[in-house]
C-alpha cells in the first residue's frame, strides 16, 4: 500500500515574543507522512567503512616507522 498524509500542525504558544495577538498565538507546523510497502530488493552495497584494503592501523604503524626513523638518526 502507498499513501502519503499531508497536514499541518498548530502549536499554541506561551513565549512572548510569539505571542504578539491573537491572530500570532499558533505556530502551523507543516507536516508530510509517507508509508511505501517494503520493496523485496536485498541491498547488496560495499561498506567503505574499513578504508579498503589500507586501514588505518596500517597508515599509523608506517607513520610510527617514519617517526622512529628520524628521531634515531
Amino acid at each position: 500500500w502507498h499513501g502519503a498524509d499531508i497536514f499541518s500542525i498548530q502549536v499554541v504558544t506561551s513565549i512572548s515574543r510569539f505571542n504578539e495577538g491573537v491572530e500570532f498565538q499558533y505556530i502551523t507546523i507543516p507536516t508530510r507522512i509517507v508509508q511505501e510497502p517494503l520493496s523485496g530488493i536485498e541491498d547488496k552495497s560495499v561498506s567503505s567503512g574499513g578504508g579498503g584494503s589500507i586501514g588505518a592501523g596500517f597508515i599509523l604503524s608506517l607513520l610510527g616507522l617514519v617517526a622512529l626513523r628520524r628521531f634515531k638518526s
